[in-house]
């Protein structure tokens, strides 16, 4: 009987996973499902946070729960809570991934293991139940596009699994899946970081100054933000009619309150469907920005009336992009208030964009600072 469940489970991670189950206090379907064999675990009644007193089969498991009342992760508690915020999905999907494996009669688990592009190089799935504080954790990326986590107790490797950067697996979410749960956690994340102002360097009459953090896929896209002195002396982002462009990019990068803004935006969502979420500017950039992305901005067009860019967010870690083009009224920037509109495409995997992935036509940035 076992074996058959779990063959139905497969046949719903592997086949189905459509989004088209109701999962309305999970993050993803197969959450839920894991759930559904995790029988002594409250999860409706669970709290916001992480909830660590639970186990399966003897051995310690971690259970979050999001702002938005989701449960967001289940696995094995295999990371210090240190690693854990660390911001990287890998260690939510080691944690995750390794309690389904053992969830799986054999045969699955060897299939599920074969669709996901995953396996142990040293030791077997057993091995991590002998873990302990004292063994050395190694995180490592692989060519860009696939990430290996080992464990060394000395000098010796006693456990070691490599899988694919595949933000989809990573996440246990399909695209359909990933999409709503954007919109519904988008402007209500958990409490924001203080931002601070980045250092600055000018000479001690300079007015302006310029903090320039590259480029992202064309010298035109670049994370650069424009600064001018208050009468105060102090240094505050550029918002105003004279310096448009300026403006732009820091509306666009700034995650630090540069006005009244909010951001209108449509998301183009899998399957040809959309939906319009508004949250307001800054807090959205702080977010996505939280979430582990880059930032990085082009300006494509601009007339009397309207700017017209785009914002690229790629997330290195995790294997993604996120792309809004987004029109800036000339007024609202000479206001410092009003409503940017936009369109999104979210979770864009960073293997699919090649040179020509994008349309790359945008203003030079070199006549943004004469």
């Amino acid at each position: 009987m076992k074996f058959f469940r779990f063959i139905l489970l497969t046949i719903l991670l592997v086949c189905g996973n459509s989004g088209t189950m109701a999962a309305d206090s999970f993050a993803t379907n197969r959450l839920r499902m894991m759930a559904a064999y995790l029988t002594k675990i409250p999860f409706s009644q669970l709290g916001v946070g992480e909830h660590t007193e639970y186990s399966y089969m003897g051995h310690p498991l971690v259970v979050r729960v999001s702002r938005t009342g989701e449960v967001e992760h289940i696995g094995y508690r295999l990371f210090a809570k240190e690693s854990r915020q660390m911001n990287s999905p890998v260690f939510d999907f080691v944690e995750r991934y390794t309690l389904e494996l053992e969830m799986m009669d054999e045969s699955v688990r060897n299939m599920r293991m074969g669709i996901d592009h995953f396996m142990f190089e040293h030791g077997s799935l057993s091995v991590i139940h002998n873990l302990d504080t004292t063994d050395r954790l190694n995180v490592s990326m692989l060519e860009m596009k696939r990430y290996r986590v080992a464990w060394y107790r000395g000098e010796s490797c006693i456990v070691s699994m490599v899988f694919n950067m595949d933000y989809q697996v990573l996440s246990s979410g399909n695209a359909i899946e990933l999409e709503e749960r954007y919109l519904r956690v988008v402007g209500h994340r958990d409490t924001l970081p203080e931002h601070t102002m980045p250092v600055i360097v000018a000479d001690s009459l300079d007015q302006y100054a310029v903090v320039d953090n590259g480029t992202w896929l064309s010298e035109s896209i670049r994370a650069i933000q424009y600064y001018e002195r208050d009468k105060n002396g102090s240094w505050t982002p550029v918002v105003n009619g004279d310096k448009i462009r300026w403006s732009a990019f820091n509306l666009a990068l700034s995650p630090v309150s540069v006005g009244d803004f909010v951001l209108q935006c449509r998301l183009d969502m899998y399957g040809y469907r959309d939906s319009v979420f508004t949250v307001p500017l800054q807090r959205w950039v702080s977010e996505t920005m939280q979430e582990g992305c880059q930032m990085y901005f082009g300006v494509k067009s601009m007339s009397s009336k309207v700017i017209h860019g785009t914002i690229f967010c790629p997330n290195p870690a995790a294997g993604y992009c996120h792309m809004v083009s987004m029109d800036i009224p000339i007024s609202a920037i000479a206001n410092k208030k009003g409503v940017v509109k936009g369109t999104m495409f979210a979770y864009i995997p960073l293997h699919n964009i090649v040179d020509d992935f994008f349309d790359l036509n945008y203003i030079p940035i070199k006549t943004e600072i004469k």
